[in-house]
């Protein structure tokens, strides 16, 4: 890890997503910028804060402009993993205090999917981890994608993804087999 990062940003709350973030912060000092699920999510697995966004807000850290954009989780066997109704996603700060950590893969539910379009120097970053990409306005591109494409879903969508986004460069991520021992190394799609 570096030893110090200005944030972290988190595209929903799934565990391959957040886990590790309370421990990433510990050590980098770094913000976390997600949404309000998520940041609940975080704070119940020991982070120390979190900035709560939602589509159309508007970050900027140090010369970075990062642009909260909406957007899907792809579904499995017809329906997102590990989701919730949004009335359940959401607790209140009383509850919140009062929730427990989350302690299995189902606590870690998706809630609301974000995407971010990170803004510095000229150069346009577009993050998301799967699902349909946002529409940018007429004209503009971006630099670099990093797009999930593990499931069956965004793997279908890419050509249209990249049609919409019109990267110079893609980096695909969410790819390795999250259930496969690491000392058996990265294994793409």
């Amino acid at each position: 890890l570096a030893p110090k990062a200005d944030a972290i940003l988190v595209t929903h709350g799934h565990f391959d997503h957040l886990l590790d973030v309370p421990a990433v912060m510990a050590k980098t000092r770094a913000r976390l910028i997600a949404s309000a699920s998520s940041v609940d999510l975080a704070k119940r697995a020991g982070a120390s804060s979190g900035d709560a966004v939602k589509p159309g807000d508007v970050r900027r850290i140090g010369p970075w402009k990062i642009r909260v954009l909406s957007a899907t989780h792809d579904r499995l066997f017809g329906k997102v993993p590990f989701d919730r109704p949004p009335s359940q996603a959401g607790l209140s700060v009383e509850a919140s205090a009062k929730a427990e950590p989350p302690q299995r893969a189902a606590d870690w539910i998706c809630g609301e999917p974000l995407a971010f379009l990170i803004e510095v120097n000229g150069q346009r970053i577009y993050l998301d981890s799967g699902g349909t990409p946002a529409q940018l306005p007429p004209n503009e591109c971006v630099d670099l994608a990093i797009l999930g494409m593990a499931l069956p879903d965004s793997r279908a969508r890419l050509a249209a993804a990249l049609a919409r986004l019109r990267p110079r460069y893609v980096l695909p991520s969410h790819q390795d087999d999250f259930f496969r021992p690491l000392s058996d190394g990265f294994q793409f799609g």
